[in-house]
């Protein structure tokens, strides 16, 4: 998790908070006009509802890609990769929109996060498809991912070779069978259990304190576990937004193996560190040419800042 700006002044937020604008517009409700409506805790919840309809869904649709722009296409919660080809995400109220109906349309409420492994993945791979891209596209471990090589004369067989009945039934449900081609893969990953899930999916209605919208998850930091980990905000970390859930931590915990065995390493280790740990911090806050950041890329800024913070306690230390 990091700090998301939703300054409304902001460039890049501007076209999200005109798609919400125009939508007042419509429905013609001025803010002095809404103001009246403040015990009625029914209006936010059916406008929220109304405005996923607005236009056939064209205006909810821009709204998901402009906040996913903004979020560079990553959870806000566990950083991993959203994209509007898998659907693997949806709108997020920070402050449930059961409790505060009247943020339900407030820009500074919305984000966007992962499904928390509470669906089915079941992914037609083609022959130039590698299954690492394919495990990042849906945030998930190679580990995750099924794969069934499909053969034209029995793919009922084949399936049934390591797929049960139910996730057969599922795949027929997803994908036209007579649509695959000799040669074609099928990634299967199955909706993992509720006590497994996490970030939106597993906070549902509560409410959370240490949030992407308030600088407090500056707090957050990382064991070399894979843990995280914000003292006086376990209860959000552990019980409502499940973090901490072993599919992540073990995604947490290769990206620091892989900083403290590879990157850190390669840095000369002289006066010259502080900067090269500026660059590649910066190089992991910045998005591609694409918009998107790195999955996971926060986990790497916390853990290089916090190298960056002691390396100058200690060169201070020396003067």
């Amino acid at each position: 998790m990091i700090y998301i700006n939703k300054d409304i002044s902001l460039e890049q937020n501007k076209k999200a908070i005109g798609l919400l604008e125009d939508y007042e517009k419509f429905e013609n409700i001025s803010k002095e006009q809404q103001d009246k409506f403040k015990d009625d805790e029914n209006i936010d919840k059916e406008r929220w509802k109304k405005f996923r309809n607005y236009k056939e869904g064209r205006s909810y649709k821009d709204l998901l890609n402009e906040l996913l722009l903004i979020q560079g296409f990553v959870c806000c919660y566990c950083g991993s990769r959203v994209t509007n080809e898998s659907l693997s995400y949806e709108i997020e109220h920070v402050k449930p929109k059961t409790k505060f109906p009247k943020k339900a349309l407030s820009f500074e409420n919305l984000l966007v996060c992962c499904k928390g492994g509470s669906r089915d993945i079941i992914h037609i791979a083609k022959l130039d498809e590698n299954k690492t891209i394919i495990a990042q596209k849906y945030g998930l471990l190679e580990q995750d991912l099924e794969e069934i090589q499909v053969k034209l004369n029995d793919i009922i067989k084949d399936l049934e070779k390591k797929c049960s009945n139910k996730v057969i039934d599922k795949i027929k449900q997803k994908i036209d069978l007579n649509e695959i081609k000799e040669g074609d893969r099928i990634l299967i990953s199955i909706a993992k259990e509720k006590e497994e899930q996490h970030c939106g999916v597993k906070k549902g209605k509560k409410e959370i304190t240490l949030s992407p919208l308030n600088k407090n998850v500056e707090n957050i930091y990382y064991t070399i576990e894979g843990e995280v980990k914000a003292n006086g905000f376990e209860n959000d970390i552990e019980k409502i937004l499940n973090l901490n859930t072993t599919h992540l931590r073990l995604i947490r915990k290769r990206r620091i193996s892989n900083i403290q065995s590879n990157i850190l390493p390669s840095i000369p280790d002289d006066i010259e560190l502080n900067f090269a740990l500026r660059k590649l911090i910066d190089d992991y806050k910045s998005k591609s040419e694409s918009g998107e950041f790195e999955p996971y890329y926060f986990v790497n800024v916390a853990i290089l800042e916090g190298r960056f913070k002691n390396n100058t306690i200690s060169n201070n230390s020396q003067l």
